[in-house]
């Protein structure tokens, strides 16, 4: 049974805590495809709607994937074979039904709770109150750090957006001799307010935040938005009291609702654009003005044989003691995309500039097997030539088995890749080498399945001196991870209750 309440209650002792989940919390695959979090900031949980997916290397049926809880529990050793290891944290999260968080903490090394985060959901599973605990570092103490509420209307729509939150940072003016705390904390706020017109555009949006370590001063933010018939936005509007001018955006549409015209004013700029079209609706011509001034030009031309030729001109006028600027681009694509040519010609500091490089393809059975390119640079007391060597391999299956580049000039990559492939067509091997050590590879990642060939067991990345391995039964949810680098080596066991 999945119940919020029981889950809960053991915990509430602890008076839950926040923040100390870094990447390390939701990184038990090589592959952060699933992940919410990024760089330890989480995103709307109302976007996953499954965080147990998370714990998976591949899920193929996700209403088997739910799970009510993971505890990731972290040994590390001071040497790479973790045979005298030391418990280094614990973390452990609850989901309801749905696969969605509903509670998370950790302790370090002492069994002292550090953070926790709770989550509130509505009867639709929209995630409405997030709030984060974390221990305080002056006093020892489990503290609130900060409070999110979302809040829906009838249809689904968010209408406001609040967080409440309390930062820590150094007393810089403290010492034992004077006295005073040694941390400070401030209150944050930053609340969104939404309305929506009857069709369900955002018409108004308000925002007010301010405070926190550096008691910056309440802002209030507010933003008008006017729509056409068919939902295109023809006007915007925002007005920050902090700032001196509001600034407003204006856009056109053609029938087929590509932008024709746009323009952004405010205080001390204005700018606009037009764009052409064709009467297939491709985009053939972009002119922007800056200050009423001509500043870029973007020309695409379409050949009957599917090749694209693209000129690109960045234009400034120059001013009573600076120089010109002008830069010419055209780049020439084939059938598939790819750049045949590109060219270049500058004006810098009044002196001409001109680079050209220009690709020669050899194709087998329809893949690039060769990419010869030459660049060719010119300029005052200047002059450079250039020549870059790319080739890829494939085999009988049309997997990709092997890519070189040579030359290129100083930067250069002269590196070699390999892959390797199982019966079944799933990639076994995939190895990084460069033009000093041509006989191991600097790094790999190895991939190791059940005997279907299908179902993954093991992955191991290598890079330099770290090794990182995951681990994986049948039903592909990882249950360790060891990562070694020579010195230290860590592990974290994974353990689910279903």
């Amino acid at each position: 049974m999945y119940c919020f309440c029981m889950l809960i209650a053991p915990f509430t002792l602890f008076a839950q805590s926040n923040g100390n989940y870094s990447s390390s919390r939701y990184s038990s695959s090589y592959s952060s495809s699933y992940s919410s979090y990024s760089s330890g900031t989480k995103t709307k949980k109302s976007k996953s709607k499954n965080d147990c997916l998370n714990f998976y290397y591949e899920v193929k049926d996700s209403n088997k994937a739910i799970f009510k809880s993971v505890a990731k529990t972290e040994y590390n050793a001071d040497d790479s074979t973790l045979r005298n290891k030391r418990f280094g944290w614990k973390s452990i999260a609850y989901f309801n039904k749905k696969g969605e968080e509903l509670f998370w903490m950790s302790v370090d090394s002492d069994m002292v709770v550090t953070d926790s985060i709770r989550y509130d959901y509505d009867s639709k599973f929209n995630l409405v109150r997030e709030r984060q605990y974390r221990r305080n570092d002056s006093t020892r103490e489990i503290d609130l750090g900060s409070t999110e509420i979302w809040a829906f209307d009838d249809k689904g729509r968010e209408i406001k957006d609040s967080t409440y939150k309390i930062e820590q940072r150094m007393n810089y003016n403290y010492s034992k001799r004077k006295g005073g705390p040694k941390f400070l904390f401030k209150p944050y706020l930053n609340v969104t307010y939404t309305k929506y017109n009857s069709n369900g555009d955002a018409i108004e949006e308000e925002m007010i935040k301010g405070g926190g370590t550096y008691d910056a001063a309440i802002d209030t933010t507010y933003s008008h938005y006017t729509y056409d018939g068919r939902h295109n936005m023809i006007y915007s509007e925002e007005k920050r009291y902090s700032y001196s001018g509001p600034t407003k955006e204006y856009y056109r549409y053609n029938d087929s609702n590509n932008v024709v015209f746009s323009a952004y004013v405010d205080k001390y700029d204005s700018s606009y654009a037009y764009k052409e079209y064709d009467k297939k609706e491709k985009l053939v011509k972009t002119k922007r003005y800056r200050n009423n001034e001509l500043s870029y030009i973007d020309s695409m031309h379409y050949e009957p044989d599917g090749r694209i030729t693209e000129t690109e001109e960045h234009i400034y006028q120059g001013g009573p003691t600076t120089c010109a600027y002008n830069e010419v681009t055209v780049t020439v694509y084939d059938t598939g995309g790819r750049e045949l040519s590109i060219s270049s010609t500058t004006q810098k500091n009044g002196k001409p500039f001109m680079t050209s490089t220009v690709h020669k393809f050899m194709f087998d059975r329809g893949h690039v097997v060769i990419d010869s390119s030459t660049t060719i640079g010119r300029g005052h007391l200047y002059a450079l030539t250039s020549r870059k060597l790319t080739t890829r391999k494939y085999d009988k299956d049309n997997n990709e088995v092997e890519y070189t580049e040579r030359g290129g000039g100083q930067y250069a990559d002269n590196l070699r890749k390999t892959w390797s492939y199982n019966a079944q067509g799933n990639e076994t091997d995939e190895s990084t080498f460069n033009s000093c050590v041509a006989d191991r590879p600097e790094k790999e990642w190895k991939h190791e399945y059940y005997p279907d060939g299908k179902k993954i067991k093991q992955v191991t990345d290598i890079d330099g001196y770290e090794t990182t391995i995951w681990y994986y039964p049948e039903n592909s949810r990882v249950t360790k991870k060891d990562v070694i680098n020579g010195k230290k080596s860590f592990e974290i066991v994974y353990e689910y209750k279903d």
